[in-house]
């Protein structure tokens, strides 16, 4: 099984908390899932990393957007809340054309791998020296 799991502690605490919101044993939910309840387990403890197979399974059993268990599991990103910043980028982007958004768009990839490739070279640079 290929282990996916970038951040088990953060995805275990949710998981954990999940099943007590929605009131949900862990031999419940393996149940559902059709696994051990050590499997299960395991998981929530962070003891082990959950892979593709309980993700799906899991976001199945539980009726949890898959979005949300790939966040809290470290795939994707969280979404800013209340950020001023992205709000007016974003009000600003909704009034412009579809050509225009796109060139928005491609001039921000542009800046974020100019950054991303900055960042390289002085991680790369500090190792170095």
């Amino acid at each position: 099984m290929i282990s996916l799991t970038m951040d088990n502690d953060r995805f275990s605490r949710w998981l954990a908390a999940e099943l007590e919101r929605q009131g949900v044993s862990q031999g419940e939910l393996a149940r559902k899932m059709g696994m051990h309840q050590s499997t299960v387990s395991r998981v929530v403890r962070g003891t082990r990393n959950a892979g593709v197979d309980f993700y799906r399974d899991l976001i199945r059993a539980l009726n949890v957007a898959p979005e949300i268990v790939l966040t809290e599991a470290g795939f994707m990103p969280r979404r800013p809340t209340n950020d001023p910043t992205l709000a007016q980028a974003g009000h600003i982007l909704a009034q412009l054309s579809e050509h225009d958004q796109q060139m928005a768009l491609a001039v921000l990839e542009a800046m974020f791998e100019t950054a991303q490739r900055d960042r390289t070279r002085v991680a790369e640079s500090d190792e170095a020296g």
